[in-house]
């Protein structure tokens, strides 16, 4: 055994993590820690608790309803969170942004609106930020566990068949995933249930890890392992 999951035994959901000067940073759901929740860690696994990463909220949303945020690293020196919240005047889920100078925060928006509000849809939640190899900067929102080959950023995708991560009897619902390249390896990051707590808080859902692989370009991720026989170093 290499190391044990979850990685964090507390409610921790929606993980994103991003690796800034030799440490990781971990950003979730609201909870126990405030508005973001936020961890560090030197190796993926110990992880210890930093607080809250965006303490004050923007006039548009209310306290207790911030959800799924990811961090882009744009510079040393700015850091750009996008977050679910709701908005107020719509009473729609939509995507807030705001920056910090320090991986750990505190973020701040200064918006007077939401960044992205598809009322008329639903609601917009869940922000991805990518990069492309030419620099240009990309958002999706919405998501799955799932897989898809695209011919661009913008599409067109062929979706790859079944999930590529679905509940173990380790754990149920594993969810929300990110993927974090360490040297020559892969990681999913991503939150589950203990399968016999399911829908309880505490623990709510916590933080997993599971080792990514490729055949060619197709993605094998490994099933949610409480006892996992790899590590991430």
């Amino acid at each position: 055994m290499a190391f044990t999951n979850p990685v964090y035994g507390d409610n921790f959901a929606d993980p994103q993590v991003v690796a800034v000067d030799g440490s990781y940073y971990a950003f979730a759901t609201n909870g126990p820690l405030g508005n973001v929740q936020t961890l560090k860690s030197a190796d993926l696994v110990s992880w210890d608790q930093v607080g809250d990463a965006l303490p004050e909220l923007p006039a548009w949303t209310s306290p207790g309803m911030v959800w799924a945020p990811e961090v882009a690293v744009h510079a040393a020196d700015r850091f750009v969170m996008y977050y679910t919240t709701s908005d107020t005047a719509s009473g729609r889920q939509a995507i807030g942004v705001a920056v910090a100078s320090d991986p750990k925060g505190p973020y701040v928006d200064k918006s007077s609106r939401p960044l992205i509000c598809e009322a008329g849809q639903g609601g917009s939640i869940d922000a991805s930020p990518f990069q492309d190899p030419s620099g240009q900067r990309w958002l999706y929102w919405t998501y799955a566990v799932g897989h898809a080959r695209c011919a661009t950023p913008a599409g067109p995708c062929t979706k790859s068949g079944d999930p590529v991560l679905t509940s173990s009897a380790d754990a149920a619902g594993p969810g929300h995933n990110m993927v974090l390249q360490i040297a020559d390896r892969w990681w999913f990051v991503y939150h589950a249930w203990d399968p016999a707590l399911v829908g309880t808080d505490p623990h709510g859902r916590t933080m997993w890890l599971s080792e990514l692989t490729w055949s060619g370009h197709t993605p094998y991720v490994q099933p949610p392992l409480k006892n996992n026989p790899v590590t991430p170093w």
